[in-house]
């Protein structure tokens, strides 16, 4: 074979070959070529959303974003409520999750739909945007799916209980309705730029904007004030949601955001823009009609076990009897925790009953007006203003309860009447000492329906029959017979009674005298002074001043239980009540307390042989009946737990709570409510060190561990794989 004829026959294979490898190529794309053709010919939106999920599910950030979602989650939902504050609740992980994470992530989750150019074909832009928004919610449903881990363990330690599942069922409706309006939303920011970056720091500007107008505003503005921002604020939508109450407005409101937001998403995708505008502004127009309507008509359904957001027939009536407005108050300081969400739902119950009862909530910080004219002391306060007469329901004390107890009050024409003893070196109301004044109690008192009148006990044979009530706090010097005589003639016919004596008294007479008025009952001070050695149950490096969060079963402080309130400088109570009496402690010392009962100097407090050995009692609730009526006593073994340096402004603690609960109880406003107090959303949790031990590792460190671990698993199958 010549030369020639050998290169045409290599270049006859180089052709044959080459032609191969092209026949082989086209079988390869053509599958590809194929399947482009038919998703752009014919996408549906459950095929986007599916492609948009198992995105984020096969790569490592989608694991990643689990993974941080869970850390945060079990660090300041679950251990920071539920371990630290020994409740058996799921509010906790609703605040952090829809009030900080879904705001996070949200932006996040639809991070990599940025970079997707706008489709060209206006039939598909709906699908297109719709695809986005469900694979992005599908997302966050499988994120809210993981935190049923956290049910799970309430569940298994909270021993002869039962959850409300009704309640936690409420509470995870709001945070998929939250977490689809805040993927909406995001879904629209990401549509507006292709840059990711700005596409995130949209979404998160354009949530925090939605979900907390109202403080933005108030912000710049001083004042957080205004109906409109109040009702389009998030903050302020998904708040019933935890609270086991299904409400019109607030379901309504956030079905209208994800739409809203969606509509506006879709003319950005076409190229005719106006079709497109048209239709999203007559949708927008519908949702805000829809959302006006919806205002004006608080339908609701309490999912709660107990119909813990339902009203008693009692409280129903006593709304329905109002005559005249009744203006209801809310001094708020704008923040999570600060019991606003919970006593405005109970608002809008009684405002269902009754058009006369109207509410406004202000802001304590800027509302000086309602602060000077109603004495407010501290910031969280409800008012109550009917006919010229108001009642405060404070921090603590706003249950359903507490309010028909106060509506009822200001419908009775009846003010009860504080005799205060004077004359004998008593607590003086009129005193304004910053530190053992009881000028506050005076406020306290006459901004809750209360009139006060001066007694001088010294020179009373009798007790007035107008005195409903009367105290004698801390006298230093003796009661003479006449007024002891004077004391129990007025108690035994069925008188109320708040007594509080200092220990270690200049004058020993005086605390005897106290103690001849409390003979009949079995009680009295011992006189010496309490010294509680538990860290946990005392001021900071004071031992003299005790601090109580369990108050026992007394009706006086039922509202405040697990509120701190302080007893500086306290004395025991001592001796068995009488057969007839009833005792109920209200402060209780720990076991390892110890009281010295004679003076020493504050230097050499340390414990001695001598000294008496706790539990002691430093209040206690006395009631005995006395014919048709009830004797009712207060006895608080420290004068200080009611003077001006332990209530507010001086101090924002339970002490205000207790003081006027215990002035309530004894002019018997108590009787006045006829059913019980209703069961907490949050039971109480008891943990050993070992189960709270086991469950920090569980939640804080295996769940985001799991996530981890997966987001490594993926990141290698692709690596090695793919």
């Amino acid at each position: 074979m010549s030369k020639s004829s050998r290169r045409r026959a290599r270049t006859k294979a180089r052709k044959h070959i080459a032609a191969q490898r092209r026949l082989q190529v086209a079988a390869v794309k053509a599958p590809v070529a194929v399947a482009k053709a038919q998703v752009v010919a014919a996408p549906t939106i459950t095929a986007i959303a599916r492609r948009q999920i198992w995105a984020l599910v096969r790569a490592p950030s989608g694991w990643a974003i689990a993974a941080v979602f869970l850390f945060f989650t079990s660090g300041f939902g679950f251990i920071g409520s539920v371990i630290a504050g020994q409740q058996a609740s799921v509010d906790g992980i609703y605040q952090v999750v829809t009030g900080v994470l879904t705001l996070v992530l949200a932006p996040v989750i639809t991070l990599r739909l940025a970079a997707e150019p706008p489709t060209p074909v206006a039939a598909r832009a709906y699908q297109v945007i719709a695809g986005r928004w469900l694979g992005a919610f599908g997302f966050y449903v499988l994120l809210i799916a993981t935190t049923l881990v956290y049910v799970v363990l309430l569940a298994v330690y909270v021993r002869g209980e039962q959850l409300d599942f009704g309640l936690i069922a409420v509470t995870y409706v709001g945070m998929l309705a939250a977490g689809a309006a805040a993927v909406a939303i995001a879904v629209f920011a990401t549509s507006l730029t292709r840059n990711r970056a700005a596409g995130y720091l949209l979404g998160v500007g354009f949530l925090v904007v939605a979900w907390y107008s109202t403080f933005v505003v108030g912000s710049f503005s001083g004042s957080a004030r205004n109906d409109l921002l109040d009702y389009v604020s998030g903050f302020n939508r998904y708040q019933s949601f935890s609270l086991g109450l299904l409400t019109l407005p607030d379901t309504l409101y956030f079905v209208s955001l994800a739409l809203g937001a969606l509509f506006l998403a879709i003319p950005v995708t076409m190229f005719r823009r106006s079709l497109g505008t048209a239709v999203t502004a007559v949708v927008l127009i519908v949702l805000i009609a829809a959302n006006v309507l919806a205002s004006r008509t608080p339908l609701s359904l309490d999912l709660t076990r107990d119909r813990v957001n339902t009203l008693t027939p009692q409280s129903a009536n006593a709304a329905k009897d109002l005559g005249s407005d009744l203006q209801v108050i809310g001094l708020f300081r704008p923040g999570a925790g600060n019991g606003q969400a919970e006593a405005e739902a109970l608002i809008a119950l009684y405002r269902m009953q009754n058009p006369h009862v109207t509410y406004r909530r202000e802001n304590v910080d800027t509302d000086s007006t309602d602060v000077k004219r109603y004495a407010i002391k501290e910031p969280n306060t409800i008012v109550l203003d009917y006919k010229g007469r108001s009642e405060l329901l404070m921090p603590g004390s706003q249950g359903e309860a507490d309010f028909t107890a106060a509506l009822l009050a200001l419908e009775s024409a009846r003010v009860p009447l504080v005799c205060w003893a004077i004359g004998d070196g008593e607590r003086g109301l009129k005193d304004i000492n910053e530190a053992t004044g009881y000028s506050g109690v005076a406020d306290l008192l006459s901004r809750n329906s209360f009139l006060t009148r001066d007694l001088i006990i010294a020179q009373a044979t009798s007790i007035p029959s107008d005195c409903d009530e009367l105290a004698i706090v801390d006298p230093t010097a003796a009661l003479p017979a006449q007024s002891v005589k004077a004391v129990d003639d007025y108690l035994a016919a069925g008188g109320k009674l708040l007594i509080a004596a200092e220990p270690w008294a200049k004058v020993a007479q005086s605390t005897q005298s106290l103690n001849a008025v409390l003979e009949p009952y079995g009680v009295g001070f011992s006189g010496a002074l309490v010294i509680e050695t538990d860290p946990s149950r005392h001021a900071s490096q004071d031992a003299t001043t005790l601090a109580v969060s369990g108050y026992g079963s007394s009706p006086v402080a039922r509202e405040i239980q697990g509120t701190v309130s302080f007893f500086p400088l306290a004395t025991s109570i001592t001796g068995t009540p009488a057969p007839a009496a009833t005792a109920t402690p209200i402060a209780t010392t720990s076991g390892t307390s110890y009281a010295i009962a004679s003076p020493r100097s504050l230097q050499d407090l340390g414990r001695k042989a001598a000294d008496a050995s706790g539990p002691f009692n430093v209040m206690e609730a006395i009631e005995q009946p006395a014919g048709a009526k009830r004797t009712r006593i207060v006895i608080v073994g420290s004068p200080g737990f009611a003077e001006n340096r332990t209530l507010p402004p001086n101090n924002s603690d339970a002490n205000l709570e207790l003081a006027l609960a215990s002035f309530q109880w004894l002019s018997e406003q108590d009787s006045l409510v006829s059913f019980p107090p209703k069961a907490a959303r949050a039971l109480p949790l008891a943990l050993a060190q070992q189960d709270q031990s086991t469950l920090i590792f569980i939640t804080s460190v295996l769940l985001p561990g799991l996530m981890v671990f997966g987001g490594v698993a993926v990141w290698w199958r692709r690596r090695v794989f793919v």
